[in-house]
Formats: C-alpha cells, structure tokens, sequence
C-alpha cells in the first residue's frame, strides 16, 4: 500500500526531500514551545521565522519562494554550530496534494 502511494505521488508531481539533523531539532523544538502556550510565541514565531530558515522548507518551497527568508533578531546570536547536512536514517516526511475522489 505505501510503495503503491509514493508511486502515485510522484505520478502527481511530488517528490521525497531528505530530513536533515537540524531540521528536525528545529521543529522538535518548535513542537516543545508550541505546547507550552507561551502568550509572547507568536511574535517571537513571526520575528525569528525559525521553520523558514529549515533546508527541507527552504527546498521544499524554493519554486515559489521570492526572497529568502530573513529574521529580525533583537538580540545577536551566539556561534551558531555547524550544521549536521546528514539525511536522518530511514526518515522523511511526505507532502503532496490529496485530492477528493
């Protein structure tokens, strides 16, 4: 069943993007604030736009992107660490367009 989808989503067009290391410390750290309900998240979320500066989004979205993403920080960042560029094992994300039959 799930080899017989990903050929029909590619059949539509889709594609398989890799999840890098960072990316996902990215969004589990975005899950962890989101469930925290802080009233000052979505300023810092629209501020910092943390998800846009991901490679799978900033891959994901470059057709249709115009200007890269930028953030607007308060504050200077400390050294950032190097980025781990490697696919997670066996791990990805699907997206595509689900269509009513």
């Amino acid at each position: 069943m799930t080899r017989a989808k990903l050929a029909e989503l590619k059949e539509c067009g889709g594609a398989c993007l890799p999840v890098h290391g960072n990316d996902l410390r990215v969004f589990a750290a975005l899950r962890t604030l989101l469930s925290e309900a802080d009233t000052d998240l979505e300023a810092w979320l629209r501020s910092r736009r943390p998800a846009s500066a991901t490679d799978l989004l900033g891959a994901l979205f470059a057709d249709v992107m115009t200007e890269p993403a930028t953030a607007v920080r308060a504050e200077p960042e400390p050294a950032a660490e190097p980025r781990d560029h490697s696919p997670a094992p066996d791990l990805r994300i699907l997206l595509g367009l689900i269509s009513a039959l």
